[in-house]
């Protein structure tokens, strides 16, 4: 899930296959360019996590993707 922490951090979870290295940079640039607007963020920066997951293996996924969303959202 996206957690906030005393810093007025967001901290999005990303959760891709692992051989979804191009899904991985646009994730990472998306959060790199918002981080970059002050314009839609102002004092508030994103900080993000990325799970690599076995493309065979759904209950990994499933498991993994419980407490992983890749929307954002702020206060």
């Amino acid at each position: 899930g996206i957690l906030h922490n005393a810093h007025r951090q967001l901290l999005p979870r990303a959760i891709f296959e692992g051989n979804a290295a191009k899904d991985d940079e646009v994730f990472k640039q998306a959060v790199s360019d918002l981080n970059l607007n002050d314009d839609i963020l102002q004092s508030e920066k994103i900080t993000y996590s990325i799970k690599l997951i076995e493309a065979n293996n759904p209950f990994h996924a499933v498991q993994e993707g419980e407490t992983a969303i890749f929307t954002f959202s702020w206060a």
